[in-house]
C-alpha cells in the first residue's frame, strides 16, 4: 500500500509540474503495484490521476477508460470522494466527446456529492461544469440556474478565483442567451475585478 501511494505522489508531483510523460509513467507504475496487491480502492485512486493525465495529453479514450473503471471501483467501495472525482473527470472527457448529455449526468453526480460533504467549492466547480453542459445542450435557463448557484457556492465559499470564474460564465452564458448585453451593475464590474486580481495573485504564487 505504502509504496503504491509514494508512486501515486510521484505521478501527482509531476503533474504538478506539468510534466505528463513522468506522470504517466508513474501512474502506470503505481498501478501495476495497486493490481497486483488486490487493492480496489487505492486503484481507483491511481486510476483517477491517470485518467486525468491521459486527457490532457489528448488520450481521451484512454482517459475514459480509467476514469469509467475508476468510478467503477468507487462505486463498489462505496467511496464518494473516489466517485466525485470520477464523475467530474469523466464528465470532461465526455464533454470534449460531444456527450453533453452523459456528461451533465456526471457533472450533477459530482455536485450532489460534493454538497453532501459540505466541499462549496467543490460545487462551485461542478455547477459551472453542469451549467456548461446544459448551456451547450441549448437548455438556456438551466445553464444560468446552475451559474447562479455557482456564484453562490463561490461566495460562500470565499474563493474569489472562483467566484471570478462564476461571474464570468453568468455574463458570457446571458449574452449569448439573450443576443445582446445583460445589465451589469458597477458593484458586479467592482467585484469581478477584486475577484480576477485575486485569481491572479494565487496563480503568481509557488
Amino acid at each position: 500500500g505504502m509504496q503504491v501511494d509514494a508512486m501515486r505522489m510521484r505521478g501527482y508531483c509531476a503533474d504538478a509540474l506539468k510534466d505528463n510523460v513522468a506522470a504517466t509513467r508513474y501512474y502506470q507504475w503505481a498501478l501495476q503495484l495497486a493490481t497486483s496487491s488486490g487493492d480496489s480502492v487505492r486503484e481507483a485512486q491511481v486510476r483517477l490521476g491517470l485518467g486525468a493525465t491521459l486527457h490532457r495529453t489528448g488520450d481521451t479514450a484512454k482517459a475514459g477508460q480509467h476514469l469509467e473503471e475508476a468510478l467503477r471501483l468507487g462505486t463498489v467501495a462505496e467511496d464518494e470522494g473516489v466517485i466525485a472525482a470520477a464523475s467530474g473527470n469523466l464528465g470532461k472527457v465526455q464533454m470534449g466527446q460531444g456527450e453533453h448529455a452523459l456528461a451533465a449526468a456526471n457533472f450533477t453526480r459530482a455536485f450532489h456529492l460534493r454538497e453532501k460533504n459540505l466541499d462549496l467549492r467543490g460545487c462551485a466547480v461542478q455547477a459551472i461544469n453542469v451549467g456548461g453542459s446544459a448551456s451547450l445542450a441549448g437548455n438556456d435557463a438551466e445553464a444560468e440556474e446552475w451559474y447562479r448557484k455557482a456564484l453562490a457556492f463561490s461566495r460562500d465559499a470565499e474563493a474569489r478565483d472562483m467566484t471570478a470564474a462564476a461571474l464570468r460564465s453568468l455574463v458570457n452564458h446571458l449574452a449569448g442567451a439573450t443576443f445582446q448585453t445583460p445589465p451589469i451593475t458597477e458593484d458586479m464590474i467592482a467585484e469581478a475585478e477584486v475577484d480576477a486580481e485575486a485569481g491572479r495573485e494565487l496563480e503568481r504564487k509557488p
